[in-house]
């Protein structure tokens, strides 16, 4: 796939020094880019995926994309795939009305698949206790 010359700038300022505050510092200069967003996510990498995650558009997040979103962590060591989706929730997940639907629409799938033994209802009441928690 070819790509953008902002795309492979902002990949090539990434290094092992690069934290989270730098991440979010990028990603108020870049400001909300979904097609960026989802061009940086194409190169695979930890990094890249983080900050497509603060500069993608949640108005643009269905299901479908969601999906996507999803089965590619899949293919991170749990310890990145975690904090990407820990990432993808609290940054564009759980804002607003339609996402908030995804999400119950997404967890009662994934219960469902993955045979989960706990009902929806209790894991949206640990959801909502851990964003207050997060909140405070």
């Amino acid at each position: 796939m070819k790509r953008s010359s902002k795309a492979e700038k902002i990949v090539g300022r990434f290094n092992d020094k690069t934290k989270l505050g730098d991440l979010r510092k990028m990603a108020k200069e870049i400001g909300k880019d979904h097609a960026l967003a989802m061009e940086l996510w194409t190169f695979g990498k930890f990094l890249p995926r983080q900050l497509a995650i603060l500069i993608m558009d949640s108005n643009l997040l269905s299901q479908d994309v969601i999906n996507k979103l999803d089965a590619d962590m899949q293919n991170h060591p749990l310890n990145e795939r975690n904090q990407l989706m820990d990432w993808l929730m609290a940054n564009q997940l759980t804002r607003g009305k339609k996402m908030v639907k995804l999400i119950e629409q997404y967890l009662q799938h994934w219960i469902k698949e993955n045979g989960i033994q706990t009902g929806f209802d209790r894991i949206w009441d640990i959801r909502e206790q851990c964003i207050k928690k997060l909140g405070e």
